[in-house]
């Protein structure tokens, strides 16, 4: 497997919940004009889980090995969902020109899966 994933936004914390799952969530506050750099590194680890773990995401309930949840909150407003279609990240809200963004990126798997990540992190 290649190991290699470089991160300068993003920053994991891994945590169990105690059954046959782990988490890895990721957040990253920046201004609007970084947003394009998070959304890069978010699109990179989820191409290498798909690389990896070609059968996800899958909600773990239905059998999959692992699942995400990406979300985006511009200022105080509601978090807005994020999704991956064709390689890109989608649903991004109207970016203000100043202000903050937080993009938070959460991984639930089966432990070899979240290994596998934290691995190819450098967690």
């Amino acid at each position: 497997m290649d190991m290699t994933i470089q991160l300068s936004y993003l920053d994991f914390e891994s945590s169990d919940s105690g059954d046959d799952t782990q988490t890895l969530e990721a957040m990253a506050t920046v201004a609007p004009a970084r947003v394009g750099a998070v959304l890069a590194e978010v699109t990179d680890v989820l191409a290498w889980a798909q690389r990896h773990f070609p059968g996800g995401p899958q909600p773990l309930d239905e059998g999959g090995e692992w699942d995400l949840l990406l979300q985006a909150q511009v200022d105080d407003r509601p978090p807005v969902a994020l999704h991956l279609a064709t390689g890109q990240v989608v649903g991004l809200p109207l970016l203000p020109a100043s202000g903050w963004v937080c993009v938070t990126l959460t991984l639930a798997g089966r432990p070899a899966f979240v290994q596998a990540v934290q691995d190819a992190i450098g967690l």
